[in-house]
C-alpha cells in the first residue's frame, strides 16, 4: 500500500505466485500474477464515494501438453477495471463498473477480449 491522503487516495501493489496441481496433468500450471489498484473517495452531495482503477496481469504456463494443439498451453491476462461506488444509505450502495479484458493463448478457445458495463447495488450487513 502507498497513502497518499489515507484512507481517501492510496495505491495497492500485490504479487501473486501460482503452482496449480489439478487431477488432470494437463491443467497443472504455474502462473505469476500482479495486480495495481487506485483508490479516490470523493466527496458528492455529503456522501463519499469511491472510484477504483485497477489492473490485473497473469501469465500462465501449464506443465504438460494440451493434447488439441500438442504442445504446452501458455495464456498471458491482462484486465482493467473501473469501478465507481455511490452509497444510496447507510448500508447500501450502487455501483457503476466497467472492465476490459485481454486473453491471449496459443489454445484457441481461451484466447478472446471481453468488455463489461454494467451497474448493481449491492448491500452489506
Amino acid at each position: 500500500y502507498f497513502f497518499m491522503q489515507g484512507l481517501r487516495r492510496y495505491f495497492n501493489l500485490g504479487y501473486r505466485f501460482r503452482d496449480e496441481d489439478a487431477k488432470a496433468d494437463q491443467y497443472d500450471y504455474i502462473s505469476n500474477s500482479v495486480k495495481l489498484r487506485f483508490i479516490q473517495r470523493i466527496e458528492l452531495l455529503s456522501r463519499l464515494t469511491k472510484l477504483e482503477l485497477a489492473w490485473r496481469y497473469e501469465d500462465r504456463d501449464y506443465g504438460s501438453d494440451t493434447p488439441s494443439i500438442g504442445e504446452k498451453r501458455h495464456d498471458q491476462r491482462s484486465r482493467l477495471r473501473l469501478d465507481y461506488e455511490v452509497p444510496v444509505f447507510a448500508s447500501g450502495v450502487i455501483q457503476f463498473f466497467a472492465g476490459y479484458a485481454d486473453y491471449e493463448s496459443n489454445y484457441p478457445p481461451a484466447a478472446y477480449d471481453q468488455t463489461l458495463v454494467g451497474t448493481r447495488f449491492m448491500y452489506s450487513w
